[in-house]
């Protein structure tokens, strides 16, 4: 063999490993891609999976958060409403006939009896010293000395005795009726609707 025949024979078997190498590295990158491609696929679904998860997720957290906002707000709106209609019925009570004020003034007097106080003193509210006073002088046998009117309250009276000052008024009165009153509001007015 020549040395023509040996370098032609190296390049030919040069070529066919060329070819070759050439052919494996193709085939090499043809399953390198082909498998990188289904692991990005498979990634994809995981994310598209989670993505989908966490938007679940947060479109019902702030489902939630909306629809607790929304009840707070009706709740607040309630309150309102109740209380306005609590100081509605403090201006009514305050603007009762004579003889109907006379019956709420003699209940709490009753109370004021039960306390057993002395050396007591009533302070009415402004523009019912007279009327109170006679209720004060036949149910509590002319004990307690009648004070100068006041306009710190809304209806009623104070009582200052020795040991304390009892705030006799309409508006206390209301506020001691009102969780009962709260409830029988909120049950007539909001019936039926949801919470």
């Amino acid at each position: 063999m020549s040395l023509e025949d040996i370098k032609k024979k190296i390049l030919a078997d040069a070529k066919q490993q060329a070819e070759q190498i050439t052919k494996d590295s193709k085939n090499e990158i043809s399953n390198l891609r082909k498998s990188s491609e289904e692991k990005i696929n498979e990634i994809k679904k995981k994310n598209t999976v989670k993505a989908k998860y966490e938007a679940k997720n947060k479109a019902r957290s702030i489902l939630i958060s909306t629809s607790i906002e929304a009840k707070n707000e009706i709740l607040k709106q309630k309150r309102t409403i109740i209380e306005k209609i609590l100081n509605s019925s403090i201006k009514k009570l305050e603007n009762l006939p004579d003889n109907e004020y006379k019956k709420i003034i003699g209940l709490q007097m009753q109370k004021l009896q039960s306390l057993n106080l002395q050396n007591i003193k009533i302070i009415p509210v402004k523009n019912k010293k007279e009327l109170i006073s006679n209720i004060a002088n036949e149910l509590l046998n002319k004990k307690a000395q009648i004070g100068e009117e006041t306009d710190r309250i809304k209806g009623g009276f104070l009582v200052e005795s020795d040991q304390t000052i009892i705030d006799f008024s309409f508006e206390n009165l209301v506020n001691e009726l009102k969780p009962q009153l709260e409830k029988k509001l909120s049950a007539n007015l909001f019936k039926g609707l949801n919470e």
